[in-house]
């Protein structure tokens, strides 16, 4: 047990440096798909470096599986969430603002300036969900499906509701 313990350590050690190197040094467009990269390059020099020093393969593999899962959920849980959400945006908007706080046009308004909107759309471009077409922007196949995914677990969530980006600007979804 001692062993398994001693494997997961340096996996999480290697991925902390390597992930806080990555991001400080680097800092990648793509928040999510950096973590991924740097979970996966983690694991491996773990496992590099476990198979010289532990004998037992079985447990490399069990550490490793455990560390990439877990580096996975830290990196959706905290950077992805913190470059993507609206929802910390806000709350980080309040928090500057100080005991005063901000009316909600006013956080509309910085929430429009701080490009959250424009930075989705060249994500998604950058990553093949959407195409750029004269300005048109249209799902790609991949795309499509990403969504056909999103709407099922919507669905099934009982997550059904408008789909409203500012205050007051609904944009309907459409009835089936």
């Amino acid at each position: 047990m001692k062993t398994l313990f001693q494997i997961i350590a340096l996996n999480l050690v290697i991925f902390a440096f390597l992930h806080f190197a990555h991001f400080r040094l680097l800092h990648p467009k793509i928040v999510f798909l950096a973590g991924v990269v740097d979970a996966a390059i983690s694991v491996l020099i773990a496992s590099v470096i476990s198979s010289f020093v532990f004998e037992n393969i079985v447990l490399i593999v069990a550490a490793g599986m455990f560390c990439f899962s877990s580096s996975m959920l830290y990196v959706t849980l905290l950077p992805t969430m913190v470059d993507r959400s609206i929802t910390v945006y806000t709350l980080l908007s309040l928090r500057d603002a100080g005991p005063k706080g901000m009316s909600e046009a006013e956080i509309s308004e910085k929430l429009s300036g701080n490009r959250i909107i424009e930075k989705r759309f060249e994500e998604l471009q950058e990553t093949g969900a959407i195409l750029n077409n004269n300005g048109q922007l249209t799902l790609s196949p991949r795309g499509s499906m990403s969504a056909a995914v999103f709407a099922l677990d919507m669905k099934l969530l009982s997550l059904d509701r408008e789909y409203k980006i500012f205050q007051n600007e609904g944009v309907q979804k459409p009835s089936n």
